[in-house]
């Protein structure tokens, strides 16, 4: 099931919502409520959550602003809009923030059901274990190696920054920048000893800003300057 996060300001409706509707049908189970923007805020940088049903009418932090922050973290998530009026300058700001529907709290069960679907497309047909996750992001750091960084892996896999990285750093023993820097060094190697490329080739290739970064960083990982490091191969031929 897909994690969601359902965020309402009246109690007595959320607790309804998530006691009484069928959410298994669409694919999701209730993982957290929040009752403000800012409770929501908390719980999306403390847990995995795929998908937001959020009420745009709250006080404090309305449900706008709570998506354009949703939106600055985790630009692809999946986001329904709950209302209890149909206002369409709220309607038109939702489209412009990428809401997946904007749902009427009159509306039929059907009505969020569809909406809710829609959202798992988004998401894929089958949700992620934690395994999962870490070899998604093995495979994001493989096809982003010069420009990977934890806050777009975190947003392109729909999990928080600090959540991804402890359970990459529970799982794997280190930590993401650690991991990153040991997959560079391990492709410069390969572009030193088997493609013969140059040293400031190999730096671009990585994405370092200049080649004496490279450099530096290559001899704090092996103990020894790129050259230095490919006479070593040299010799042991």
């Amino acid at each position: 099931m897909h994690r969601l996060l359902v965020v309402d300001d009246e109690t007595e409706m959320l607790r309804g919502y998530v006691r009484f509707f069928p959410w298994e049908a669409a694919g999701f189970r209730v993982a957290a409520t929040a009752s403000s923007g800012e409770e929501a805020l908390r719980i999306l940088a403390s847990q995995p959550v795929d998908a937001m049903l959020c009420d745009i009418e709250m006080p404090g932090m309305s449900g706008i602003e709570l998506v354009r922050r949703v939106r600055q973290m985790w630009p692809v998530m999946p986001i329904i809009i709950l209302s209890g009026y149909h206002v369409f300058d709220y309607a038109r700001q939702m489209i412009d923030y990428g809401a997946v529907a904007y749902v009427l709290k009159s509306d039929k069960n059907s009505v969020l059901l569809e909406a809710l679907r829609k959202a798992a497309v988004c998401l894929g047909s089958a949700p992620r274990s934690d395994n999962e996750v870490v070899r998604q992001l093995y495979r994001y750091v493989e096809e982003h190696l010069d420009t990977a960084t934890l806050q777009d892996a975190a947003a392109q896999l729909h999990i928080s920054p600090s959540y991804l990285s402890r359970l990459f750093k529970d799982s794997e023993g280190v930590n993401f920048q650690q991991y990153l820097i040991q997959e560079k060094m391990r492709a410069a190697e390969i572009m030193l000893t088997r493609q013969c490329l140059r040293v400031g080739e190999i730096s671009q290739r990585l994405g370092y800003a200049d080649t004496q970064s490279f450099i530096r960083a290559f001899k704090k990982h092996t103990g020894m300057t790129p050259l230095a490091f490919l006479d070593g191969v040299r010799r042991e031929r």
